[in-house]
């Protein structure tokens, strides 16, 4: 497993026996090569802003989304506090097509000073 797959041991046992052994054996998809709409039922791992526009418009009841926190971070490497805060409008607003009327999107964010 390399370093930014999915840790499915990882997660409380009780929710890996929710989830079931399918969930287990299925690998972790970083897209379609083609760039085309991503498989669901499967796990997707990567930048949202590049995700999400390649979901199927109104197939998604609720997204969990957790952004960077700009706390210094590597991945954060280089993002003022205006890239921080466009990052989040582009993702949150290409969510817009993709949840399904009645669906939800929630954002796991810090109260960060």
């Amino acid at each position: 497993m390399n370093e930014s797959s999915f840790a499915f041991d990882r997660l409380p046992k009780t929710l890996q026996q929710q989830l079931g052994a399918d969930a287990a054996a299925a690998a972790v998809d970083d897209g379609a090569a083609d760039g085309g709409t991503l498989a669901i039922d499967a796990l997707h791992q990567g930048d949202a802003r590049e995700l999400v526009p390649r979901i199927a418009a109104g197939s998604v009841a609720v997204s969990v989304w957790s952004p960077p926190y700009l706390v210094g971070k590597s991945y954060e490497a280089g993002l003022s506090f205006e890239d921080w805060q466009a990052l989040l409008r582009d993702v949150i607003a290409a969510h817009r097509p993709v949840i399904k009327p009645g669906g939800f999107l929630v954002v796991n964010i810090a109260d960060i000073l």
